[in-house]
């Protein structure tokens, strides 16, 4: 029994140690507003899961890496959890609420969830949030148009707390976060690039 769990630690060590990429910029959370790290796992949801935008929660991110080579094991201690990919239909004012919601939090200094594959630009107008562009890529979301969400079975289960609606028709995959995050890594090789934001304030 001693020699199989030596022999089983030594190939799951092994197997872990890989390199599988590296990034040229500290990737780091952030629970105050949008990071880098957020945006990458966001990036690795919406891919893997072939949505229009990606969303996590930014507690479920619990590492920061360094700039230099990433390892396996470096992705599984920034997501320890057996999360998998889901999917839901959701119309453009639905993405607005959330959006207008979340640069809400910005402006208290507390945020909870990292996107990717929306841009906004906003502004603070005597305490108000207005948002004068909500785009997807490089079209303008229309309110009664249907998009693709993609996001964890975790957010899901929590969507009154995180999105405050009721996802419908939610199709879950067999993909884990973690592997997504691995993918996403190993195809894009180096990562950089990370800083723009995807929510910019304008006067």
């Amino acid at each position: 029994l001693s020699r199989f769990v030596k022999e089983f630690k030594e190939k799951v060590d092994r197997e872990y140690s890989k390199i599988v990429g590296k990034t040229e910029v500290d990737l780091k959370r952030s629970r105050s507003g949008e990071s880098n790290i957020g945006s990458l796992v966001a990036e690795a949801i919406r891919e893997g899961s072939s949505a229009d935008f990606g969303i996590v929660n930014s507690s479920g991110i619990r590492k920061d890496l360094p700039a230099g080579d990433i390892k396996i094991l470096d992705l599984f201690e920034v997501l320890p959890f057996r999360n998998y990919l889901s999917t839901f239909p959701i119309k453009g004012r639905e993405i607005r609420r959330i959006i207008e919601r979340h640069l809400e939090s910005i402006v208290n200094g507390r945020t909870s969830l990292d996107f990717s594959g929306l841009k906004c630009e906003w502004k603070n107008v005597d305490g108000k949030i207005e948002i004068i562009s909500l785009k997807i890529g490089d079209s303008n979301i229309e309110d009664n148009k249907t998009y693709v969400c993609g996001t964890i079975d975790f957010v899901i289960n929590q969507a009154s707390k995180y999105l405050e609606l009721e996802p419908k028709d939610v199709k879950n995959t067999s993909i884990l976060l973690f592997d997504a995050l691995v993918n996403k890594v190993k195809k894009d090789k180096v990562i950089r690039n990370l800083s723009d934001s995807n929510f910019v304030k304008v006067r």
